[in-house]
Parts: structure tokens; sequence; C-alpha cells
């Protein structure tokens, strides 16, 4: 089994610019939870585990994609890619990625985590902040993913 792991960013300030936005302590702590869920999720079923870490350049994604990794264990580098920007395409991340994506976590924003699950499993799911969806596939591609679960801070 194969599977992709997306991730909104934890709650952020709003009196800082666009790309400078830090995580809020709420915001920490809700990522932090997030991760504690869903590494009993991962102990609890045969998904994979992390493989690789790739967020986007924004702060507030950085910050969630690190407490991630070091909550779950996970030792390599974390990867800055700028195709997991906002108001970035599914079709720019896709080609920004290899086809072999199993165990990889993706930390990103609205309105581009959105229109991915659509593009990946033809389903319309909204992710709150620090909320990661778990999809089941092959390869990276449109409708060739399936929605296994969506995992809350809550």
């Amino acid at each position: 089994m194969k599977c992709l792991y997306l991730m909104r960013h934890g709650t952020a300030a709003h009196l800082e610019p666009g790309d400078k936005k830090p995580l809020t302590s709420t915001g920490r702590e809700e990522v932090s939870l997030c991760a504690e869920r869903f590494k009993q999720r991962l102990q609890a079923t045969d998904w994979p585990a992390l493989s690789q870490v790739v967020s986007s350049d924004l702060l507030r994604a950085r910050q969630t994609a690190e407490i991630m990794a070091e909550s779950l264990g996970w030792t390599g580098q974390l990867q800055l890619n700028n195709c997991l920007m906002p108001n970035s395409l599914p079709a720019e991340v896709e080609q920004s990625l290899p086809h072999e994506v199993s165990g990889w976590l993706l930390v990103s924003h609205q309105p581009l985590l959105r229109a991915m699950v659509s593009y990946l499993c033809d389903q319309d799911v909204y992710q709150e902040t620090a909320w990661l969806v778990v999809l089941e596939g092959e390869i990276f591609g449109q409708g060739l993913w399936q929605l296994r679960e969506v995992i809350e801070p809550r």
C-alpha cells in the first residue's frame, strides 16, 4: 500500500505579512496534537512510515513540517517546494514531485490542499488548520488515489 499524507499548517499569526506568519501557540499545540494522533494511527495501521517531508517555503508551513517531523522521529532533510504555495495548481505539484511518493508528508495551504484532494481522489475535503488527510494510491496522478482518513487535532 502506498500512502500520501497531505497536511494544512497550524493556526498562524494574522498580524504578519503573508509569507512571515509564524505559528501561534495554539497552532503549535494543534500540530503537536495532530502529530500524536497520526503517530497512533501509523502504529495501528499498515500505512507506511514517513519517507519524506516536503513543505511550502512559507514560515507557517515550514514550522508545521518541522514539528511533525520531530514528533514522529523523522530525521531526514526537510525539502521546500515552491509548488506547494496557496495558489499553486495540483498539476504543478504533480510535475514537481516524483511519481513514487509513498510515505511522503506534504505540508501546504488552502486553497491548494482542497484542490489537491479533489484532483487526486475526486472528493471535496476542506482541511481546517492542522488537519491531515491520508490518501492511498499507486502513482501520483488525477483520480488515482482514495481518501482513507482525515486526522484532526481534536
